[in-house]
């Protein structure tokens, strides 16, 4: 995606009359996308960009909230869930995008259960969304691994189980996702389920 989005945005910076507005939304997914690749600092400097063009920009707002929780500043992520509405849009897309960061915060603060159920609703707005599944499945495994520390095998598989189920999906919309593969792997050697 980063790579597709930077050649968009030098096509469009390459024309006699460059739209502005192209732009912003290009650069305001470029850092996006740093941030879900956890480049924090490639993403600082697409939003400075977007902020010196658009000072007002929503989704740039919204992309720096997500930047100051990613990079942990106090109660950055407190405040960026309270911006991050996803019953203020109405874009199935937008939604689960905005469902996919509060379960990236929602992560970042421990709460894997809660951040399972964002993932969850994400995936419902977005159902193809590889990366949403990839880190839902993710998450369900951290929580299975949880369950087995705390003793409780039925939910330990529970957890397994699912994360396995969701790995799963991600090779029925691309059959040669190494992560997923990869997932899938750990999921039968440490918890010994098959897809």
């Amino acid at each position: 995606a980063i790579g597709i989005l930077h050649d968009g945005e030098n096509l469009e910076q390459s024309r006699w009359r460059p739209r502005r507005n192209l732009i912003v939304a290009i650069r305001t997914q470029l850092a996006v996308a740093y941030m879900c690749s956890d480049d924090a600092s490639e993403a600082e400097r697409w939003l400075g960009f977007v902020l010196e063009e658009d000072k007002d920009n929503a989704e740039a707002t919204r992309a720096l909230a997500v930047l100051e929780a990613h990079r942990g500043e106090v109660g950055s992520i407190e405040r960026a869930l309270k911006r991050l509405d996803p019953d203020a849009v109405s874009d199935r897309y937008k939604k689960a995008q905005i469902l996919l960061f509060r379960g990236l915060f929602q992560a970042k603060l421990g709460n894997l259960e809660r951040a399972s159920e964002e993932f969850s609703n994400a995936s419902v707005a977005d159902p193809r969304n590889l990366f949403i599944l990839l880190r839902w499945s993710e998450t369900l495994m951290e929580l299975a691994r949880n369950a087995r520390s705390n003793g409780d095998a039925d939910s330990q598989h529970l957890f397994a189980l699912r994360s396995q189920q969701v790995a799963s999906r991600v090779l029925k919309y691309d059959s040669k996702n190494a992560r997923a593969t990869q997932l899938l792997e750990r999921i039968a050697n440490e918890f010994s389920v098959f897809g």
